[in-house]
């Protein structure tokens, strides 16, 4: 299971309530940004902390490499008895701004509240999530693990390839992320799905090869924002980050190994 390295499709404020803890102040342009996704059963969880770039450039963000990062499990009750320790995320070796968890040190479970704080010696930030349950009554149309699909060519790339559903709760965000089980990296993310099923594009699967094909609940935390959006841009959106912006979400989910087949070009 992998991070979100990029931020999710906008939606409007008028499409969804949330329950947000900032209030949005764009004459803040130094308030810390936070955007961490956290999912249930990874080896490792990944936070990028940045400050907004100055509103006449194009920048995506100042990283914040100097930022103490973490993470601990809340008693989601007041008679419930949580002693976890809180988890320090180190820099990570190559990408600034970016903060990791050594592998094993970080357990979600189902259910459990967590509090990821955030603080670089001048400003300290927080926020909480809840870890949701999995999806249930996962199908896909048509089934996986393999799939067979046509060259690809620029007609068809926006083209449904796969649509994935679910069973559970409405009202309830879901997300569909494919990525390429070779190289490792993400070739697809979709927008917030609430009642389903979802469509994977074509886009997803540009050559033929091994790719996981992921379905994750959240909550309400995972509050979206437009993928090329620049970082600069998320203290303009509703924000669960206590004392400055971005997301912190946990996400809950199944994979699908799944076999593409793709004519050569």
């Amino acid at each position: 299971m992998r991070s979100l390295l990029f931020p999710l499709l906008c939606l409007s404020a008028a499409s969804l309530v949330v329950s947000c803890g900032t209030t949005v102040d764009p004459s803040e342009p130094d308030a810390l940004v936070v955007q961490a996704y956290l999912y249930y059963g990874a080896a490792s969880q990944t936070v990028e902390v940045v400050r907004p770039a100055p509103l006449n450039t194009s920048g995506q963000g100042r990283p914040v490499t100097d930022a103490r990062v973490l993470l601990r499990r809340l008693p989601a009750e007041e008679d419930e008895d949580v002693h976890e320790p809180r988890v320090l995320f180190q820099p990570h070796p190559t990408v600034p701004g970016l903060y990791q968890s050594a592998p094993g040190t970080v357990t979600l479970v189902e259910g459990g509240l967590y509090q990821l704080e955030v603080d670089d010696g001048e400003q300290r930030v927080e926020a909480t999530t809840t870890v949701p349950p999995a999806p249930e009554a996962i199908a896909t149309e048509p089934a996986v693990p393999t799939l067979t699909l046509p060259r690809l060519t620029p007609d068809i790339l926006d083209e449904d390839a796969l649509t994935v559903s679910w069973g559970g709760p409405p009202d309830v965000p879901y997300l569909i992320q494919v990525s390429h089980a070779e190289t490792d990296t993400l070739t697809f993310v979709s927008s917030i799905l609430w009642d389903g099923p979802g469509e994977v594009l074509h886009e997803a699967f540009p050559a033929s090869g091994l790719y996981h094909v992921c379905l994750y609940r959240s909550t309400f935390d995972l509050i979206t924002f437009d993928r090329a959006r620049p970082a600069r841009r998320l203290y303009l959106a509703p924000s669960n980050v206590e004392g400055g912006f971005g997301v912190v979400a946990a996400l809950h989910g199944t994979c699908m190994p799944t076999t593409v087949q793709r004519p050569d070009a």
